[in-house]
């Protein structure tokens, strides 16, 4: 297990390489979009958990999936169509698209990031206070 600190610190370098590999390509902000959709899903996810005293943040979390979404995409392909969008969240919808069109950015940025230690800390994002 990975102590709070790294998992942190994992999720921040994760989300600041997306955030400078996609933001500012055009005028829009596309990590903190792909930010704000998750925010609104842990927020609601975090409503229905009432009553627990969670370790990471509710914003570390919705981080944490953001960038999830993207490495899930640079390694298994975009498996979504437009037919899907109704069914499946829409911050993975956006993180395929972002993965179609802006993937050598992505991979360059991504590079010296340990993709498997990130993936590793899924089972620890809900790790209740002691």
């Amino acid at each position: 297990m990975t102590t709070i600190t790294k998992r942190k610190q994992l999720i921040k370098e994760g989300f600041n390489k997306v955030k400078w590999a996609v933001d500012n390509l055009t005028h829009r902000k596309y990590a903190d979009e792909l930010l704000a959709l998750e925010k609104g899903y842990e927020k609601n996810h975090r409503a229905f958990c009432d009553g627990r005293n969670l370790v990471l943040s509710a914003n570390d979390c919705a981080k944490y999936y953001a960038v999830h979404h993207i490495l899930d995409a640079l390694e298994n392909g975009t498996r979504h169509n437009v037919k899907s969008y109704i069914y499946i969240k829409h911050s993975i919808f956006l993180a395929e698209s972002l993965v179609e069109n802006y993937r050598s950015e992505l991979e360059a940025e991504l590079i010296d990031f340990d993709i498997q230690a990130f993936f590793d800390i899924q089972d620890q994002l809900y790790q209740e206070v002691a």
